[in-house]
């Protein structure tokens, strides 16, 4: 009886694999393999807009009814600074929330299923064709969700020119709080059509970067070393718990920046210092087709991504879709997600590659990003 207990186990063991073999033989196929993959990545990030909006729709309509309520009486300084706090908060979590989990949800799925290992494979395909070697998939996935994980993830590159060259790219590289940017202020406000024009200008971006560093810099291609797991189904435990593990940064570190985020602003309207920081940096905000009060949130997304969108909210005190132009929201979105994306991921590219490289890349990439989009606002102007 155990032997045959045995022999059946081996029989289904075997089935399955033959299972698993022609499912991996269309997933990794040549030409369906990267098709089925860019159609999953584009549904994926379809239903992260969609689901990102509605539960966004609900967060807004519950914190403006929160916020309206400390509007009626007058308030002290203090009371008028501690409402900015909690507008920053407020603001900052029904913006930026809903497009981290989801998205956080949406990961901890592919990976569950054992899909996520198969579309780098595919990936890494179209990495070679631009002169990327295979293993910097890994880090720029990685760089989905967060970017400072993934800069210390290209330690498994070679050598410190592939490590240094991959690192370049994560200011092309949306993480978690900068798809909420383009997801929450853009898509929101400006509509699906033109979230995915932003995705797709940074797509743009990233491809003139990476051959004008090509003309620079000679880096082998090396193949990609992967193991395949096994297809699984998922455990919704196991996906909420790798969730929270990666959202744990969000919780401890950008809530509490948000509210400092609110904080700071408010102090800077009371005391009139608004003004004298905007106006030095008016020449950027022209280039740009912006309002000059939007330098604030473009200077504050630079300390965390996440205050980008409050901070927008706070100084424009209206709906972003009546104070700009689609076109405006549009640059914006692109002025605000290319880059370098915080200061800890300069913090993590100081230790990595030093203090020189880390600011000659940040500065530059924020250079790139502001030339870059006041470009494609001239250029969308013409045409």
């Amino acid at each position: 009886d155990a032997q045959e207990s045995r022999g059946l186990g081996d029989v289904y063991k075997r089935q399955e694999e033959r299972s698993q073999e022609k499912v991996d033989d269309v997933l990794l196929h040549k030409i369906w393999g990267p098709l089925i993959t860019g159609l999953s990545i584009l549904a994926i990030f379809g239903m992260l807009l969609y689901l990102g909006n509605l539960i966004q729709d609900v967060l807004m309509s519950l914190t403006k009814s929160l916020l309206s309520s400390f509007g009626a009486a007058e308030h002290s300084v203090t009371t008028i600074i501690l409402i900015q706090g909690l507008t920053g908060l407020t603001t900052g979590v029904s913006v930026a929330l809903p497009y981290v989990f989801l998205f956080y949800l949406f990961l901890g799925l592919l990976e569950d299923i054992g899909l996520l290992s198969r579309f780098i494979v595919n990936m890494e395909r179209f990495l070679k064709k631009i002169s990327l070697p295979g293993k910097s998939f890994i880090p720029l996935a990685l760089g989905l969700g967060c970017t400072v994980p993934a800069i210390r993830a290209t330690r498994i590159l070679s050598s410190r020119k592939e490590q240094f060259h991959t690192a370049s790219l994560f200011a092309f590289v949306p993480c978690s709080s900068r798809i909420a940017i383009i997801m929450g202020i853009v898509g929101f406000y400006g509509g699906v059509r033109l979230a995915i024009s932003v995705f797709a200008t940074l797509f743009i971006a990233g491809l003139i970067w990476v051959f004008g560093i090509k003309k620079i810099v000679n880096i082998k291609s090396e193949p990609l070393l992967l193991e395949l797991p096994s297809y699984r189904k998922p455990l919704i435990k196991n996906i909420f718990a790798k969730s929270w593990i990666r959202m744990k940064d969000f919780v401890y570190i950008v809530i509490p920046l948000l509210i400092l985020g609110g904080i700071a602003y408010g102090i800077l309207n009371i005391t009139g210092l608004t003004e004298t920081i905007v106006k030095p940096l008016s020449p950027i905000t022209t280039w740009l087709g912006l309002p000059k009060v939007t330098i604030i949130p473009l200077a504050f997304g630079f300390l965390q991504k996440d205050l980008t969108g409050a901070m927008l909210l706070s100084v424009l005190s209206s709906e972003i879709s009546l104070a700009l132009t689609p076109l405006q929201i549009y640059t914006l979105g692109v002025a605000s997600t290319i880059g370098i994306p915080c200061i800890i991921a300069l913090g993590m590219l100081i230790r990595e590659f030093g203090f020189k490289k880390a600011i000659v890349l940040t500065v530059t990439s924020i250079v790139y990003a502001l030339l870059f989009s006041g470009l494609a606002w001239r250029v969308i102007l013409v045409f």
